[in-house]
């Protein structure tokens, strides 16, 4: 696999987060992840045109205040994006697959929402997104 360059977790459990991130930063291909405690933290990071968009988001669906949705609709509505080629995002839907989140998901397939992981994500979670969706096949 060739570099996966940045990876973004967006999630309200600080645990969850640095879980994610100890298992993330295991992975040779990734450059850096950087994470975030709220959606508005992370569309702040995005809106300035000096940084590039990440190529993966794990992103918690549930969240108080803004949730993975209000996320999914400010981050579709950013020019980077709409100039930018697809870049995949990962929905991770709390600590169960709601069926009306994984419907409501799919209207943002075209957005790059691609997968839908139960939390917590593990090793086989991440191999199978980057392999998948990234063209990965790196020893973990």
């Amino acid at each position: 696999i060739g570099k996966v360059g940045k990876v973004m977790l967006i999630d309200d459990s600080n645990a969850v987060n640095n879980r994610n991130q100890n298992l993330l930063e295991t992975v040779k291909s990734i450059d850096k992840v950087l994470k975030f405690d709220n959606t508005r933290e992370a569309i702040d990071f995005l809106k300035n045109p000096a940084r590039k968009l990440p190529q993966l988001i794990f992103l918690d669906i549930e969240m108080p205040d803004k949730d993975g949705f209000d996320f999914l609709k400010e981050y579709i509505e950013l020019e980077k994006v709409s100039e930018s080629e697809y870049w995949p995002v990962v929905v991770i839907v709390s600590d169960h697959l709601d069926f009306e989140n994984f419907t409501k998901s799919k209207n943002y397939k075209s957005y790059g929402v691609v997968d839908h992981i139960k939390k917590p994500m593990d090793m086989e979670d991440i191999k199978s997104i980057l392999e998948e969706h990234l063209n990965g096949n790196e020893e973990y």
